[in-house]
């Protein structure tokens, strides 16, 4: 995917700056911000589907079994 930004030169200093102390290309930095901001929204997702189920009076697992699920 390409994607072309255009931000104020303001922010974008700070974000050349940033990305010069973590010693990355400006495309690494990106690439793991938007991989972070997807994963988050997957979880927020994951969230608002969980109350709505709840709502609906659906029953959840517990927490104690996802936590031996995921090795917590």
């Amino acid at each position: 995917m390409n994607v072309s930004l255009e931000i104020p030169k303001e922010r974008e200093a700070l974000f050349l700056r940033y990305v010069k102390e973590q010693n990355k290309s400006v495309n690494e930095v990106l690439n793991e911000r938007i991989m972070e901001f997807l994963e988050e929204l997957e979880d927020l997702q994951d969230a608002l589907q969980a109350r709505k189920e709840r709502e609906n009076g659906e029953v959840g697992r517990a927490w104690q079994e996802i936590k031996a699920e995921l090795r917590l």
